[in-house]
């Protein structure tokens, strides 16, 4: 009990001080994930020794239920951030998502296999973990007074779509090249097609899709009868009992909850819009977002510091830095710029270098990782990925204030 208390004064004390001086800590270049990621490290084993997960049970199996919790609770709100955005640029958004998944799966493969020197199959399940962008980072980027001071809104909210879309489609990609190295061809390709495609993808659309219907007849209903719980109470708390309940539920199921999650959240955004009070909604949104940046995402982000594999980032040698290096240079940029003249959402060759510059990958990829590693047992998958997404925390909290005060001084903010 010391060393819990230890560790919950040490996240509370943080998550305190990053809700009194975000902005300004901000406008000095350090981010929410990096400052939880230090935390991790400075009372992790390799720090002062205050936490170790390894205690507590298997480390991957607790940073993969905190990930896949944290990025439920992030996504039920997509749809209500973006419900006018996603009707109007729904056709080069769905380039953007499927294209881009495409070209940074193979770019992502291609590094794995030719720097590290591994086989096909286990480079294509490290490239499919590593392509995602993460919602929880993007945020980062796209939400708060720098962003909203410095970035066109279209911008801001191209990567917050990108994001949460790709992550939704990102198990189905991860799960393909699992089962080809755990199974026949044959056998894997059925699999994926039944089990994965159409149960795990599938069932969690329809499930998801019904509920967030159910939800926002509901809360309407309630409301035209004048029920002062509905037409007063905070939203975040029907956001949080959304996210957490559906998400459990479809578990259950074995369907894909994080993406059942998000099809609700849009669906209940459509429903909401049309009848709903429209600054009512965009005011409980930010309340939400804003409890979500500055408290929940410090959990996830200092378990991860408090957890590097640093033994085993050493022994990749010369490997682990010069992938980091390729990975964050072609794996993504390359794509945006060939993108660019079917996304009209990217205007001009600087915010074509910062979108592709900022698809960070995160606790998406972390949550991945864990279930690609526990599929094939083959501990390569987690060492690649954790140093890949650390190193993707630090370039891109870095350099995100800096570079949105860039583009906002060369373009306009529409």
């Amino acid at each position: 009990m010391h060393t819990i208390n230890v560790t919950i004064a040490c996240l509370a004390g943080l998550a305190l001080l990053m809700t009194l001086f975000a902005h300004g800590l901000r406008l000095h270049w350090i981010n929410e994930p990096l400052l939880a990621l230090a935390l991790g490290v400075l009372i992790g084993p390799k720090g002062l020794g205050w936490r170790d997960l390894a205690k507590y049970g298997e480390e991957r199996e607790i940073l993969e239920t905190v990930a896949r919790f944290t990025l439920v609770i992030v996504l039920v709100t997509v749809g209500l951030e973006l419900r006018g955005f996603i009707s109007a640029q729904w056709r080069p958004l769905s380039v953007l998502v499927l294209g881009g998944a495409i070209f940074m799966w193979g770019v992502s493969t291609s590094l794995v296999w030719w720097i590290m020197g591994l086989e096909l199959l286990p480079s294509l399940l490290i490239g499919a973990v590593l392509a995602p962008t993460d919602p929880i980072l993007s945020a980062t980027v796209s939400t708060g007074r720098v962003a909203r001071e410095s970035l066109p809104e279209r911008t801001r909210h191209l990567l917050s779509a990108e994001s949460s879309a790709r992550h939704g489609l990102g198990l189905v990609f991860v799960l393909l090249p699992a089962l080809l190295i755990m199974e026949p061809d044959s056998e894997a390709w059925r699999h994926w097609l039944t089990n994965v495609l159409l149960w795990k993808g599938g069932i969690a659309v329809i499930v998801g899709g019904i509920a967030g219907y159910a939800v926002g007849r509901l809360q309407a209903w309630s409301a035209d009868r004048d029920d002062a719980e509905t037409v007063t109470g905070p939203l975040s708390a029907l956001f949080l009992a959304l996210a957490l309940g559906l998400a459990s539920t479809v578990e259950l199921m074995e369907s894909d909850g994080a993406l059942a999650v998000l099809v609700a959240g849009v669906v209940y955004a459509r429903v909401r819009s049309r009848g709903g009070p429209e600054n009512k909604l965009d005011e409980e949104h930010r309340d939400y977002q804003h409890v979500i940046k500055q408290v929940l995402q410090v959990p996830i982000f200092a378990l991860f510091g408090a957890a590097l594999p640093w033994a085993q980032w050493e022994e990749l040698g010369w490997k682990g830095p010069a992938l980091v290096v390729a990975v964050l240079l072609l794996r993504r940029i390359p794509a945006i710029l060939l993108l660019k003249p079917v996304v009209g959402q990217i205007r001009g060759w600087n915010e074509a270098l910062f979108v592709g510059w900022f698809g960070p990958v995160g606790v998406g990829a972390l949550f991945f990782a864990a279930v690609a590693t526990k599929e094939t047992h083959d501990e390569q998958i987690w060492t690649i990925a954790t140093l890949i997404i650390a190193a993707t925390i630090v370039a891109h909290d870095l350099t995100s204030t800096p570079l949105s005060q860039w583009l906002g001084r060369r373009t306009s903010r529409e």
